[in-house]
Formats: structure tokens, C-alpha cells, sequence
């Protein structure tokens, strides 16, 4: 029997969510990773720091899982190379999918989505922005610095204190305020 992660295995804790957004440290985060022990790693990290996490193994799965169930998200931590559809792809599926909801009307929300890989690199960053990537963080992660970032998701001032700095491609980031 495999102990794989799998989206089937929903999070345990409740899914209810502040009305204040800008004081929630308890984050619901998706994460697409194919490596088993990565998954593992992340999910165990995340859920010490206080967050909800849904595993997706692939881009296409976790495209899919956010399509169904965008509106529980708060974040998106997503790996580069995945079978099936790899990052790149699915980030882009995300933010169309984002896009169709919103119908026409301004987008109300847009998850922020960074890449958490060791093949990332600093001269494919205009990829990664175009792509739709808002962060990344280097493999291995380092989970003082993940938890910097996903202070950021709802507090602009932690943003800027993270944003992208030539040179310092190692350290992640936001790409911007």
C-alpha cells in the first residue's frame, strides 16, 4: 500500500475562513507535487505553521481541483516539472480559469501561485510572470522563508519586504508588490 498523498485525502480541519483577510495567518494552500517525499515534507511544514493543505500529484489535477473548489484557496504552491501537465501549464489553465469566472467582470480575487522547484532559474523569470506565477521558492525549501512569503499573501507590507531582487534569485520572492 502506497502512503502517496492524494487529492482523495481531504484536509481534516474545517474549512471556514475569516472575514478579516487581512489578519488570516491560517492559509488553505494547494500544492501540485509529484515527488512523494516532497509532498510529505510540504504538507507536514505547512500544517506545523497553522495552514490547510490539499495535495494534487500533477499540474492537470491540481488545474482541475482548483476549477472545482477555486473559492477555498488561498495560495498555490506549485512544482515546475510534473507528468501530465507540468507548472507552466497548469498556471496558465489556472488564471484562465480564473479569467472565465470572473465573466467579463473584474476579477475579484486571484490566487497567488509561486513556484517551488530546484530548476527554477533567474533568466526564465519573464516566463514565469508571463506564465502567470506571482513568487517562487528554491528547492530544497526553506520553510522560514516559504513562511515569510505566505505572510504576504494577504499583507501587502510583508509583500514588498520580498520582492524580486536581481543577483538574489536563491533567496525566493515576489516577482511584485
Amino acid at each position: 500500500m502506497s502512503s502517496r498523498p492524494d487529492a482523495s485525502s481531504r484536509p481534516t480541519r474545517s474549512m471556514t475562513f475569516p472575514t478579516d483577510k487581512q489578519s488570516k495567518t491560517n492559509l488553505h494552500i494547494l500544492v501540485a507535487e509529484d515527488d512523494p517525499t516532497n509532498s510529505t515534507i510540504l504538507r507536514k511544514r505547512l500544517e506545523m505553521s497553522g495552514h490547510t493543505v490539499y495535495l494534487t500529484r500533477d499540474g492537470k489535477e491540481c488545474a482541475s481541483v482548483y476549477r472545482e473548489m477555486a473559492h477555498c484557496f488561498d495560495a498555490v504552491l506549485m512544482d515546475l516539472q510534473m507528468p501530465v501537465v507540468d507548472g507552466l501549464t497548469a498556471t496558465k489553465m489556472i488564471r484562465e480559469s480564473e479569467q472565465s469566472s470572473a465573466r467579463g467582470e473584474a476579477l475579484k480575487h486571484r490566487v497567488p501561485i509561486l513556484v517551488v522547484s530546484s530548476s527554477s532559474t533567474e533568466k526564465d523569470r519573464q516566463i514565469y510572470i508571463d506564465s502567470g506565477f506571482d513568487g517562487w521558492v528554491m528547492k530544497p525549501v526553506g520553510f522560514h522563508r516559504i513562511g515569510d512569503l505566505l505572510d504576504g499573501v494577504y499583507e501587502n507590507e510583508r509583500r514588498s519586504n520580498y520582492i524580486y531582487r536581481p543577483g538574489r534569485w536563491d533567496e525566493g520572492g515576489w516577482f511584485e508588490a
